[in-house]
C-alpha cells in the first residue's frame, strides 16, 4: 500500500506567501486513471486548460502538489467516508515562482550537481513528468534543438530525515525549448 510520503513535492523556501504562484486545474481526460499522476511530477496545461503529464517546447512547467488519487482530488466513494466533496481539481506550483523545491520524482539513476539543468522526462507513461539531467540540448552545449529547461539543481539528492525518501532539491525555471523532446 502506498504511503502519503512516497511521492511528494515540498517547498523548502519561498512557499507559502500571498504572492506565491500556483495554479489549479483538473487532470486531463488523457491522464484520468493514470497510475503516475504523482505529487512532485511536472505537468503542463493542454488546450482544454487541464493538466497533462510532461512538459516540452514552450509549455509552462507546473509541479504537482497532490497525487491524482488523493482523497481531496478524487473520491471514488465506497466504504470509506471522507468529509469532503472533491471535484477532481489538483494544485501545482508554476515554474515562474521564486521558491526552492524538493521532489521524490526524479531519475535516481543519474548523478546531480548544483547548477545542473533539469528537463522533464517524457520517454514513457511511467516516467512522464519526472525530472532528469539526461539528454539536455542547449545552445551553450552545441545543441541545435534546445530542450525545455524546467529547473536548476540547488543541492545533490539526499535522504530526507522525516521519511528516509531520497529527494532532489531544485529551483524551478521556465526556459522554453525549440520543439518537443
Amino acid at each position: 500500500m502506498a504511503q502519503m510520503f512516497d511521492h511528494t513535492l515540498d517547498a523548502v523556501k519561498g512557499w507559502f506567501h500571498m504572492a506565491a504562484l500556483d495554479f489549479t486545474a483538473k487532470i486531463s481526460a488523457d491522464e484520468t486513471g493514470s497510475a503516475y499522476v504523482f505529487a512532485g511530477r511536472v505537468v503542463h496545461l493542454d488546450n482544454n486548460g487541464d493538466f497533462k503529464l510532461g512538459c516540452t517546447g514552450s509549455q509552462m512547467p507546473i509541479f504537482l502538489l497532490q497525487n491524482g488519487n488523493d482523497a481531496d482530488v478524487s473520491n471514488a466513494g465506497g466504504g470509506v467516508w471522507y468529509p469532503i466533496n472533491p471535484e477532481g481539481n489538483i494544485t501545482g506550483l508554476v515554474a515562474k515562482g521564486a521558491y526552492e523545491l524538493e521532489t521524490t520524482e526524479f531519475d535516481t539513476s543519474r548523478t546531480y550537481y548544483p547548477n545542473d539543468y533539469l528537463r522533464c522526462d517524457t520517454a514513457s507513461a511511467a516516467v512522464a513528468g519526472k525530472l532528469t539531467n539526461n539528454g539536455l540540448s542547449t545552445l551553450v552545449n552545441g545543441g541545435s534543438n534546445p530542450t525545455a529547461i524546467v529547473g536548476v539543481v540547488s543541492r545533490a539528492p539526499r535522504k530526507r530525515q522525516t521519511d528516509r525518501n531520497t529527494v532532489l532539491a531544485f529551483w524551478p525555471v521556465y526556459h522554453p525549448g525549440k520543439t518537443s523532446y
